[in-house]
């Protein structure tokens, strides 16, 4: 058995033992709550908006929630981020309409932290077809790098199509008139 009844761990490996304590120490001193201010939603609940709850309506409304969208209409949108992100966060989410690639942007307040979205782009590709991309902030690993461009598949499965030094909408949108 692996671990005790007082949850102590045996240590096989101590090196993997130091940098897994190294790697943990890391993320809580990334993500510790004192760097949140007052008017930031909680992490856990902006992170299952953007990239569980609003994937799951795109892919599976059966085109109502893209439809919506397309129309300018943002009440449940609305309604929704009020309750989880809270009405002065959710007054802050802009969205814009592109005819042209039949999609829409939806621009996130300046994330605190990873993997939290700057902006989505839902898009209607074919008959039932619909896309959401992500553009999320990265860890800052590599030089430069401000953001990763990702997907949410109708499966449920996160693609991330590369890493970019952009913060601009534009050059996001740029990316699907590729």
């Amino acid at each position: 058995m692996h671990l005790t009844r007082l949850g102590v761990f045996k240590v096989k490996n101590k090196k993997k033992y130091v940098l897994s304590s190294l790697v943990l120490s890391f993320l809580m001193l990334t993500f510790s709550p004192d760097k949140l201010s007052a008017n930031q939603p909680n992490f856990r609940k902006l992170y299952f908006f953007q990239h569980k709850l609003l994937p799951r309506w795109t892919h599976r409304s059966r085109g109502k929630f893209f439809k919506a969208l397309m129309n300018q209409d943002y009440r449940v949108f609305n309604r929704v981020a009020n309750k989880y992100l809270g009405e002065e966060y959710t007054s802050k989410i802009k969205f814009k309409k592109y005819e042209n690639l039949n999609g829409v942007l939806i621009t996130f307040p300046t994330p605190f932290k990873s993997p939290l979205c700057y902006y989505v782009f839902i898009m209607k590709k074919g008959e039932g077809n619909y896309k959401y991309y992500t553009y999320e902030k990265t860890m800052g690993f590599t030089k430069g790098a401000v953001g990763a461009y990702c997907c949410w598949t109708a499966s449920g499965r996160h693609r991330t199509f590369g890493i970019k030094k952009y913060k601009d909408a534009e050059s996001f949108i740029a990316e699907f008139s590729k």
